[in-house]
Formats: structure tokens, sequence, C-alpha cells
């Protein structure tokens, strides 16, 4: 009798440290999910004044000014993010939606697009406003790090646009 009390002592020892190697297992990942999040996240605000000088810069060449080769593009966004905008370009001749980062109206009063803000969002967000021909609008770039530089690899598109 002494013997099966022992076993089963030793089986249910057994389960319960397996259970909690599980339960720590999932707690480990748990820590270092948000060690990850919180190091992008801690690298995002470090990091948010040149991303700044960065989205500026896209928007003065590519948004509202009209250098949208490859080369200059692959500066600012990821490899996805201009894949979606060239899938969403609708001429024939090769190129990128940067269109959809404004504010899609078509007429407007002659005054240059230009940034008037851009400020961090939750969750490596940026929200760019601007003057669009005199219409003040807003765009949330997605950023993602990218070898060790931040770019956009994602964004709201203005409304009756379809979306990337």
């Amino acid at each position: 009798m002494k013997k099966i009390a022992i076993l089963i002592a030793a089986c249910a020892l057994v389960a319960c440290s397996q259970k909690n190697t599980g339960e720590t297992a999932v707690e480990t990942e748990a820590v270092t999910e948000e060690t990850t999040e919180s190091a992008s996240s801690d690298s995002f605000t470090a990091d948010f004044p040149e991303i700044e000088k960065s989205v500026r810069e896209f928007y003065a060449g590519a948004v509202f000014g009209e250098n949208t080769d490859s080369a200059y593009m692959a500066q600012f966004c990821t490899a996805e993010f201009m894949r979606q905008l060239s899938d969403a370009y609708d001429y024939d001749s090769p190129g990128y939606a940067t269109c959809l980062l404004r504010s899609g109206m078509q007429d407007g009063d002659d005054s240059p697009g230009e940034v008037l803000s851009v400020t961090p969002g939750a969750g490596n967000t940026v929200v760019v406003e601007y003057s669009d021909m005199g219409h003040k609008g807003s765009t949330t770039l997605e950023m993602a790090e990218d070898s060790g530089r931040w770019k956009i690899n994602a964004c709201t598109v203005p409304e009756g646009f379809d979306t990337l």
C-alpha cells in the first residue's frame, strides 16, 4: 500500500511540474513579446525626429512632388508598401499611386501641397497633416523598421478609395 501511495505521489509531482513548465513557457513568451514590442516602441520614440524628417522629405519629393522612381521610393517605403502602391497605380506606364497619400480632392486653389505637421501616433504610426491644393487633410502612416531604418509600411487612404 505504501508503494502505491508513493507511486501516486510521484505521478502527481511529475504532472504538476509539467504543468508549471508549460505555464512558464507561455509566460516567458508573453514577456518576450512585450519586451520586443516595448523595444520597438522605444526605438520609434527615440528615432522620431529622424522619422519626422524622413516623412516630410518623402511628402515633398514623392507625394506633392514628382520624384517617384523606385530608388527614391525605396529610401522611404518598405518593398511591400511599394508593391501595394504600384498595384494601385491606374496608368499604363509603371509608377506608384502616391495620390493615395493625399486628400483625394481633384480641384482646389493653386497653392502647393505642404506638410503642416507630423506627429507620433499609437503603435508605431505617424499622423501627417497637410494642405493639399488648399484642402486640409491627414493620413496615418504605419511605420516598420527595415534594415535599421523606419520606413512606411501601410497607410490610410482617402474616403472613397479602395484600401491598399
